[in-house]
């Protein structure tokens, strides 16, 4: 049965680091303001996508992009 949950725990992980993160939840993962989490976007330090006007950040990308991997 502990097999079955490590299993889970898998699947949860991989989800959770394809998701998509908002600005503010970008900020919190960053420790900084969601000001500057939209600069990084807008100069290219960090890569988004913008879905209307607001935008994404992929979770894995960021933390493979900050060193948090």
């Amino acid at each position: 049965m502990a097999h079955g949950m490590e299993a889970t725990s898998t699947i949860k992980e991989r989800s959770t680091s394809s998701e998509l993160l908002t600005v503010e939840e970008t900020a919190k993962v960053l420790r900084s303001s969601p000001y500057t989490v939209r600069r990084m976007l807008r100069a290219g330090t960090i890569r988004g996508v913008k879905l209307g006007n607001q935008w994404r950040i992929n979770r894995s990308a960021l933390r493979s992009r900050v060193g948090l991997n």
